[in-house]
Parts: structure tokens; sequence; C-alpha cells
């Protein structure tokens, strides 16, 4: 059972329950707690966990959710701002919370209900962020702050947003830099088998980056009827990682050998993304709505390891990892609604993914590969582009049963082709039915019952095809791809119960899951006789079952 609670020495204004299970919080609500940002906002809302992805199993191993998805869905983010999805991944709701001043807000939902009106289905409760609304505004929120890093060094940040609204046209603009620094000391113990000491090895980390990001979203309603938002975001980070490492050797639990080690391992991120949204009200009350979004993302890391010994430094490992990410998304879909209390959506997402990889390893052999592998002798030179066309077709049915009982059922139909070139070479073509139903009981306005059946299909990492890095493991240099993966497939049955107790006291929540699942994904052993190797693989399948508490 989660349990979240807050108390202060005075309420300002209790949150209002509406007959719908819709809890809506003021903005008088906050006013005693200070708050700069929607972000410390959302932090004194007893249970916000939940809404922001607590008290779940969603989105666990095994699930087709998380920020890592491709393609966006019905669900993915359940943050919406004045009630409407923010077309966008890195540029999602959620993303906006901790740039939104807390002056621009009239109030908050917790929305644990589901409504065809919503933009996004699925989540256990959504969020809902509501601007205040002035035909002619504009207000600036900046703040500045100094951290101080372990080794002394003082390190600038700052955030600055604008945020206004002209006529018809409302925006948003932000600009964010700040300072991340961390210093890492670690120390592991290996034993051998007969549990006798074998070795030590003593870890100092110290990562130092800077990123920026700058975001701009802007909406205009050219109509009572029509309504069109516009998104940019572009992030840069140049990240820098040095690790030193003495390895301890012990036989009869005497030090027999000691190795010391320096890595350097320069990092260099970009991306951006461009997104956007249009919907048009017909009279008899229907909608249509249709969104794209368009990102590319790119990384490049050089690790080098150095044996060092008094003053003389050797290479001895360079270890360069690229890759490039883009995706491109359209998503259309027609809404209407029947019988007063039953609606029905429609529609197909079209996504397409593409991930370059190059992977270089050198080593110390005494030969020679020139600067593509740091001078020291070429051992991989891996280069691949594994790409993902994918077709969702969806209908989704709400129907509120009454003024506490809503049933939510989702028919979709996933039809993907995953192709790959480069070291290897392979193409595929999957079909997936995924039906979910969602049942919804406020028992009173305080309790609410939750049940949920679906068919879950995870998302394959692209990663797991092609060659790639795990830099947080010192004895493999480089992971194996497997081409040859299948989806982990579920089916998931879930029951929530939660109770909220008056005056915002806190919340109760429980989570009972049972997951039947299959071609389970984990890592297998790929070892040649002269390298000891892993990748991921499928398994067999398997059961998961549980409760959050």
């Amino acid at each position: 059972m989660i349990f979240f609670c807050a108390f202060g020495e005075l309420i300002a204004q209790p949150a209002d329950q509406n007959e719908d299970s819709t809890v809506t919080y003021p903005a008088e609500y906050f006013a005693q707690f200070q708050p700069y940002s929607v972000n410390d906002m959302l932090q004194r809302i007893p249970g916000i966990n939940l809404a922001r992805g607590g008290g779940s199993s969603r989105g666990g191993p095994g699930s087709s959710q998380g920020g890592n998805r491709r393609g966006l869905g019905a669900g993915g983010d359940q943050v919406l701002i004045n009630g409407r999805r923010i077309a966008g991944k890195e540029n999602e709701g959620s993303s906006q919370l901790s740039r939104i001043p807390a002056r621009e807000v009239d109030y908050i939902e917790i929305i644990r209900g589901t409504s065809g009106d919503l933009d996004v289905r699925g989540g256990t409760q959504v969020i809902n962020i509501v601007l205040t609304q002035d035909q002619a505004r504009t207000s600036y929120a900046y703040e500045v702050n100094l951290d101080r890093a372990l080794n002394g060094e003082f390190i600038p940040g700052g955030k600055f947003s604008a945020t206004g609204q002209r006529g018809a046209l409302s925006y948003f603009l932000s600009a964010e830099r700040e300072p991340r620094y961390d210093f890492r000391d670690g120390f592991e113990t290996a034993f051998d088998a007969d549990g006798v000491l074998a070795e030590t090895v003593n870890r100092d980390s110290i990562e130092d980056a800077w990123p920026i990001n700058l975001v701009a979203n802007f909406g205009y309603e050219f109509s009572s009827s029509d309504t069109a938002n516009f998104n940019l975001q572009w992030t840069g980070n140049d990240n820098d990682q040095d690790t030193d490492r003495v390895i301890s050797s012990f036989q009869q639990g005497i030090v027999s050998n000691r190795v010391i080690e320096r890595d350097t391992q320069p990092a260099d991120e970009d991306s951006w993304e461009v997104g956007g949204d249009y919907m048009h009200f017909f009279p008899n009350g229907s909608r249509w709505k249709t969104l794209f979004i368009i990102n590319e993302s790119e990384n490049l890391s050089v690790r080098s390891r150095y044996k060092v010994d008094g003053s003389l430094e050797t290479r001895d490992l360079y270890l360069s990892n690229f890759e490039n990410n883009k995706e491109r998304i359209v998503r259309s879909s027609y809404i209407f609604d029947f019988s007063g209390s039953q609606s029905i959506e429609a529609g197909i997402e079209r996504a397409q993914t593409i991930l370059d990889t190059s992977l270089q390893l050198g080593l110390l052999t005494g030969v020679e590969g020139g600067d593509r592998f740091g001078g020291l002798a070429p051992i991989t030179d891996s280069v691949g582009t594994v790409e993902e066309m994918r077709y969702e077709y969806f209908a989704i049915h709400n129907w509120s049963i009454n003024s506490r009982m809503t049933l939510e059922t989702t028919f979709l139909f996933e039809d993907s082709t995953i192709s790959q070139t480069g070291s290897k070479a392979n193409s595929r073509d999957f079909n997936f039915f995924r039906p979910k139903i969602d049942y919804r009981f406020d028992i009173t306005p305080s309790f609410q019952f939750r049940a949920t059946v679906e068919k879950d299909v995870a998302q394959l990492s692209f990663r797991d095809f092609t060659a790639g890095v795990d830099f947080a493991d010192d004895e493999q240099n480089a992971f194996e791809g497997n081409a040859e993966l299948r989806q982990e497939q579920s089916w998931r049955y879930e029951a929530n119960f939660e109770y909220r107790f008056s005056e915002d006291a806190g919340v109760v929540n429980t989570n009972l899951y049972y997951h039947d699942l299959d071609d389970l994904l984990d890592n297998v052993d790929v070892s040649t006789s002269g390298e000891i190797l892993s990748a991921r693989g499928n398994i067999g399948s398997g059961e998961r079952y549980g409760f959050n508490l």
C-alpha cells in the first residue's frame, strides 16, 4: 500500500471533489507554500505520485509504456496543459512542469475517471494544468542558482521563461541551463568460489555536464471550432566523465598485484524536436484531431582507458560509440458522441523510427590502427541501421454507465516492419492485436475501485539489435547485438483501490497485479572461445504477480 500524506499548519482552501471523481485544486490552495513553478505546486498534492506513474505496475519490465517508447499511442504522458496533449516526446507536458510559473496557474485537476474528451487514455490518473486566461498579457519568470561542486568550483545555472497571450495567440518561451555535476566514490569486493577474497576495486568517478534547453510553444485559435498548436525544442549537452580505479588482486589475504587505471569519457549530445496539432469541432459536437512529431537526437561518446605507472600513462583501450536516432510520427482520429453517455474515437497512427549506430573498439596489442581506433589495434568495427515502420489502427469506446461507473474498451491492431542493415542484415514483419478493458467504480466520492485487463506487447529496444556499449560495466568492453529478438508479450490483470482522506490529509492506494508473459527478454550468453560476451535474448514464458503497498 502506497501512503501519501501532506499536512500544513494552514489550509488556504481545500480541494473540490466533483461528481465525476475529478479533484480540483484552485491556485489559492498553494499560496501558503509559495511555489515557484507548477512542479512545486504538484509536490503539495496528496497522492500525486499516482498520477505521475506511481502505485502501478505499468511501465515496468515487459511493458510498451515508458519514456523511451516509439510512436505516441493513446497513453504515454499523463499531463495535459489546458486540457490538451502537447505534441512532443521530449517536449511533452511533464517536461514543462518546472518551467511554467506558478502564478500562471488558475487551477489543477486530478482526473480519476475516463472520458472520451481526454487527449490521453489508459493512465491511472491524468493531471490537467489550467492556466489563467487573459486576452492581453505577458509574464516573465526567472531563477538563478549557484552550485558548489565537490572540488570547490562554483557553477552557475538559471532558467528564464515568458508566458503570454495576444488575442487568439498564446505562447510559452523557455531557456534553461543547469549544471549537472556528480561525484561517486565506489568500492567493490570479489570472492572466489571458496569464499576467499580475490579482488577489490576502489573507484572514484566525476561527471561534469552543463546542458542547454530551449523551448517554444505556440497556440492559435482560428475560431471557436478550429485550434492549432506548434512546439519546438532544442537541447545540447557536452558531458565529461573521468574515472580513477585501483584494482587489487589477493592471494591468501595478501595483495599480490595492484593496477591503477584512469578513464576519460567525453560525450557530445544534441537533439531537436518539432511538433504540432490541429483540432476541428463539428456542429454536432464530434471532433477531428491530427498531430505530428519530427525529432532527431545524436550522441557521440569516446572512452579511453589508461594504465598508470607513476607518471607514465599508457592507453590500452579505445571505445567510440555513435548513435543517431530519428522519429517521424503522424496520428489522426475522429471522435463522436452518441446516446448521451457514450463516445467512440477511431483513428490511425504512422510512426517511422531510424537508428544509425557505429562502434569502434581498439586494444593495445602492438599493432597500430590509426585515429579511428585511437592508435590501437582494430578489434571491432561495427556499423548498423535499424528502421521500424509501424502502423496502429485503433478504436476506443467510452461508456459512462452512470454517475459512478465508467467502462472504456480499446481495440488496437499493430502492423510493423523492422529492418536491419550494416554488419548484420535482417527484415521481419509483425502483427499484434492489443485489446484493453478499463473499468472504474466510485464506491464513494473518496473511495474508488479500478480494474484493467490488457494485452500488452513490449517494444524491442533498437540498441539490442546492434553492438553497443555499457559504460557502467568495467568487465565488458561491448555487448553483442541480436537480430532475431522477438517482442515480449503479456496479458496484464490489475486491480486498484484508492481512498482519499478528507481535508486532503492523504491518500491510500493498493495495486494488485498478475502478468502472464511470453518470450521474456533477458541477458543470454553468446560467448566465443576467446571472449566472454552477452546479448539480449528471449528466454521463454513466465509469470509476474504481486502488489504495491
